[in-house]
């Protein structure tokens, strides 16, 4: 009885190293529309990740055929919200009709001996003409600690696009 309990125990433990949630509402970008990724908002403690989050969805939906342009160029920090709102208004005079923002709430490697990647982004798809949000997916998961955050997220995105 005592090794069936640790024999479960230790498939848990082992199954959580990989664990995915995603939750999302049906996801509206129609390929024939252009869409402007914009920098994601960083709520982590990581550096740059709206950043590095914001080009790897951009590089992921036009991979899959999407027509997205990215509506930033990489900086050594990130933009706050009020910058990023601002970016929002320009797009809506430049033509745009859709936009494609984030949230990146973690991006980190766990903290131990393998250091396994972490991650949890918001991603939501924006009416310009109207301002209302018509889709949303937040993304998160952990991996084991051969893989890069990277690779983790672009799997994620890549199960979802």
């Amino acid at each position: 009885m005592k090794k069936l309990a640790l024999a479960g125990l230790l498939a848990v433990f082992m199954l959580s190293g990989c664990m995915t949630e995603i939750n999302k509402t049906p996801v509206i970008i129609s390929k024939n529309t252009t869409c402007a990724v914009m920098p994601f908002v960083n709520y982590s403690e990581t550096p740059l990740a709206g950043e590095s989050a914001a080009s790897i969805t951009f590089g992921v939906l036009k991979a899959k055929g999407y027509k997205v342009s990215k509506a930033f160029d990489l900086k050594e920090e990130d933009l706050n919200s009020t910058e990023i709102k601002k970016l929002e208004q320009q797009l809506k005079t430049s033509g745009y009709t859709c936009a494609i923002g984030g949230y990146v709430n973690e991006w980190r490697y766990k903290t131990g001996i393998d250091g396994e990647p972490a991650v949890s982004v918001t991603i939501y798809v924006e009416n310009l003409k109207t301002g209302n949000v018509t889709s949303t997916l937040t993304v998160s998961g952990t991996s084991w600690g051969h893989k890069s955050i990277g690779v983790l997220y672009q799997e994620l995105l890549n199960g979802e696009f």
